[in-house]
């Protein structure tokens, strides 16, 4: 029983020894943490005075650098990983994209490939949190950049493949279609329509009559709703796009 007792005393001192020193590293971790926060509050207070969505990616990039060096001022590299690691990704990989699309030397298919690098090189729960709306944000970069180059429709479509793949642009390319062959129609009921309301001899009620049977001949009774949407906002000066 003695030596069980001395055991057990042993085995409590080195369960204290140990708490003692997992507590003595919790307040040092908790104490560089706090001074990290006050001088980054501090660094905050010295950057210009801007949103972050209207900075320029070299301002952007020089911020993030500065910060990242108040974090290596105050914690050790695994320390680095467990605290920021998928965030710093994150904004590596927002920076690297707004410096990608803001790079004139490159054309659009180079821009998709180098877009699907950057994702691939993302930790997979961070690439698995990627969703349709950044998809979606993406291929409207790629097509506005593709629309300030001039390009063809086989340059859309390689810089489409590139990023989305065959599948997903075949179905963009039907969206596109489908889009061209509403405008096509629009443009046409709103140039008849017009000759109507400047048609001097028509009354009140056969000028509605006509409108009406012009909205028929364009337009199915389920895509009213959308052409008066559209229609009024276009009056408004606002561009809702074609509906799809």
């Amino acid at each position: 029983l003695q030596r069980d007792w001395h055991a057990e005393m042993a085995a409590l001192r080195v369960w204290q020894g140990r708490y003692a020193e997992a507590l003595a590293t919790a307040r040092d971790l908790l104490a560089r943490y706090m001074a990290f926060q006050q001088a980054r509050a501090r660094l905050g207070q010295q950057d210009p005075q801007a949103e972050v969505s209207t900075l320029e990616p070299d301002m952007l990039r020089a911020r993030f650098e500065r910060i990242q060096s108040l974090k290596q001022a105050h914690f050790d590299a695994q320390e680095l990983a467990a605290f920021f690691g998928d965030d710093d990704a994150e904004d590596r990989y927002t920076l690297a994209r707004l410096s990608l699309w803001r790079d004139a030397s490159l054309d659009s298919t180079a821009k998709a490939l180098r877009l699907k690098a950057l994702q691939a090189q993302l930790p997979p729960a961070l690439r698995e949190r990627l969703t349709v709306a950044d998809t979606v944000a993406d291929l409207r970069a790629l097509r506005e950049d593709w629309q300030s180059r001039g390009g063809d429709a086989q340059a859309l479509r390689a810089a489409r493949v590139a990023l989305v793949g065959q599948e997903v642009t075949d179905r963009l390319e039907a969206l596109d279609a489908r889009r061209g062959e509403w405008r096509e129609r629009v443009a046409s009921y709103l140039h008849d329509r017009a000759a109507l309301q400047a048609d001097p001899s028509l009354s009140t009620t056969l000028r509605e009559q006509a409108e009406l049977a012009l909205r028929q001949r364009h337009f199915t009774p389920q895509e009213w709703p959308r052409l008066e949407a559209w229609t009024q906002a276009q009056a408004q000066g606002v561009s809702l796009g074609s509906p799809r």
